[in-house]
């Protein structure tokens, strides 16, 4: 079965101006249902395909690189292809939002594993350049990537959408909002920022997916219930590189 008109503009449309101001406001908001359950299910086997048939790059624990698959999984691809093109996202980025990243969550698959307070800062790009605050910078499977100043971060807009439950005890995300307003900061003071500030736990239902920008302080405990805790991570833009730098784009299937 491929997936088609996933996303109901019409359902978000009413709600498009809360989101966008709840997410400038404290760096996140919830879209409850924002697929259903059945469709979420339908997602969670195509990545189990993708995993069976070695299409995804393993980046670390439970963490893989989806971007490259897409047009291997008629479900997943027709389901990306309407977030990336839905209301929701053009109006948190800008007209004609890329897709950048694409990742797939299974927090369970390999062992139990964790994240320490941190943003998201890194991008990943076609060839390193020597471009005013974009640094550190890293090299992996041939791909570069780069930490971006937080004027190009502050145009990211990420969508998180939960294929299972998520309670306490699955290791639901924790973030502090209104913590992106601060701009990119050091990887101590994020963990400082963690520790004595206010946080809120990233309880979700299957379907529901949770935007977010990059430079919002979150962490992700470890898993102590037995459910599986399955994330799809988009991540997107409509903004180009500064320098002569270009995002990176997998290569064109055959």
């Amino acid at each position: 079965m491929v997936l088609k008109g996933v996303i109901d503009s019409g359902i978000l449309t009413p709600h498009l101006g809360g989101i966008v101001r709840e997410i400038e406001t404290a760096g996140f908001v919830w879209v409850r249902s924002f697929t259903t359950p059945d469709i979420a299910g339908l997602l969670a086997s195509s990545c189990g395909a993708g995993l069976e048939k070695g299409l995804f790059a393993r980046r670390r624990p439970g963490v893989y690189d989806i971007r490259g698959a897409l047009p291997h999984l008629d479900d997943l691809h027709a389901w990306v292809d309407g977030v990336q093109h839905g209301e929701a996202v053009s109006l948190l980025t800008g007209p004609r939002p890329r897709l950048i990243k694409a990742a797939f969550y299974d927090k369970r698959r390999d062992g139990v594993w964790s994240l320490p307070w941190h943003q998201d800062t890194s991008v990943c790009v076609r060839a390193k350049r020597d471009v005013a605050g974009f640094d550190p910078w890293t090299e992996r499977d041939g791909r570069f990537y780069a930490g971006a100043p937080a004027g190009v971060l502050e145009r990211i807009v990420t969508v998180r959408l939960h294929l299972d439950r998520c309670l306490l005890e699955d290791g639901a995300m924790e973030v502090v909002p209104g913590s992106h307003c601060a701009g990119r900061r050091d990887p101590r003071i994020c963990i400082e920022t963690g520790e004595r500030a206010e946080s809120y736990r990233c309880l979700a239902a299957v379907g529901d997916a949770l935007l977010m920008r990059p430079l919002l302080i979150h962490r992700s405990p470890a898993v102590k219930g037995g459910g599986p805790r399955r994330v799809i991570h988009l991540e997107f833009t409509s903004q180009e590189l500064p320098g002569g730098l270009c995002w990176w784009e997998p290569p064109a299937s055959g």
